[in-house]
């Protein structure tokens, strides 16, 4: 099953009473680029972190649901491979916003990315267009024995 659930600041606990075990990595980017990064990695919560500053991204620590590991049938070695990628992201989005409400809230926050929260934030801004592009990718593998 893959899904990916972002969660609140200090759930974490809560989390991995659900069964959920941290996997000692942190991710930065928008809550839809991080839902992205992980959609196809099973079952995953992301724990909202404090906001990057100048910017509407935010530090995420990922959980994962601890599947038990499966019986060994007689003979058997269990094997696990496990892949670490680091990447930059680069995203784009477009949006159109009323004039009258950016007036407002560039008073009211003073610089544009402030304001461009504020107004997502508040519905206010509608998204056109969007894009990713992932460059300067590293994967890392290893492979182990956990059964014999």
């Amino acid at each position: 099953m893959n899904l990916v659930k972002i969660c609140a600041f200090g759930t974490a606990p809560e989390q991995k009473q659900a069964g959920y075990v941290g996997l000692g990595i942190e991710v930065t980017g928008t809550d839809e680029s991080v839902t992205n990064t992980f959609k196809s990695s099973g079952d995953i919560r992301l724990i909202r972190g404090g906001n990057k500053a100048g910017t509407n991204e935010h530090f995420f620590y990922v959980m994962k649901k601890d599947e038990a590991s499966p019986t060994l049938p007689f003979g058997k070695i269990h094997l696990v491979r496990e892949r670490r990628v680091t990447a930059s992201v680069n995203e784009v989005a477009e949006y159109f916003v009323d004039a009258e409400d950016y007036k407002k809230v560039m008073v009211d926050e003073g610089t544009l990315e402030e304001a461009l929260q504020e107004l997502l934030n508040s519905d206010n801004a509608q998204r056109i267009s969007y894009d990713t592009t992932i460059s300067d990718v590293h994967e890392e593998h290893e492979c182990k024995v956990t059964q014999e």
